[in-house]
């Protein structure tokens, strides 16, 4: 470990303090990748307790089914990411989840990575803004979990305001047309006690 930091501080060292030490206005690359902007502020907001209501489609045109589970969302490792621990009850069993959000600074693209207890698998989505400060879209793949076949993943982050958002997964595999799978909508927990 102490090499593998020695070998990135001796890469991104000399850049770093070119870019202390010049004069005027000049930001250097390095420096816009390490420090957090106004997108990671306003991903900030959405941290605190959440309502998460998931609908699942099992197929195309089937009758969604709901389930309720909370989540918290914390920004993490110094504001770079929205970490999002869910955990509830999901299709008759225990449900936790752990979906990470980040946001880089310097190609303006958005990751999503998102573990489960429901399965082995890991999937990692990126993307940008439709919509900035709005709608995030991004894609990516997974395999099925009955064969080799790829999944091939449409999400849409929807930030309806500072109390409520909504995330949409869209499946296509080999052969079918793209339909809506998840949708994950939440509501900030109120912070209204009753006596």
């Amino acid at each position: 470990m102490k090499k593998l930091l020695l070998i990135v501080l001796t890469l991104i060292g000399p850049a770093y303090l070119f870019a202390q030490s010049t004069p005027g206005n000049f930001i250097s690359p390095v420096e816009v990748y390490v420090k957090p902007n106004e997108v990671h502020q306003f991903l900030a907001q959405y941290s605190g307790e959440w309502d998460e209501v998931i609908t699942i489609w099992l197929f195309p045109k089937s009758q969604g089914e709901n389930f309720k589970v909370s989540s918290t969302n914390k920004m993490i490792l110094n504001g770079r990411f929205l970490q999002s621990s869910q955990s509830g009850y999901l299709a008759g069993s225990n449900f936790e989840g752990l979906t990470t959000l980040g946001y880089s600074t310097t190609n303006q693209r958005f990751t999503v990575t998102i573990l489960d207890n429901l399965g082995t698998g890991t999937i990692t989505l990126m993307g940008y803004w439709v919509t900035p400060l709005k709608t995030i879209e991004l894609f990516g793949d997974m395999p099925t979990p009955e064969n080799t076949d790829v999944i091939h993943i449409r999400q849409v982050i929807t930030f309806i305001d500072k109390d409520n958002y909504v995330v949409q997964n869209f499946d296509k595999r080999a052969g079918q047309e793209e339909y809506k799978n998840f949708e994950y909508r939440f509501t900030r927990k109120s912070t209204v006690k009753v006596n």
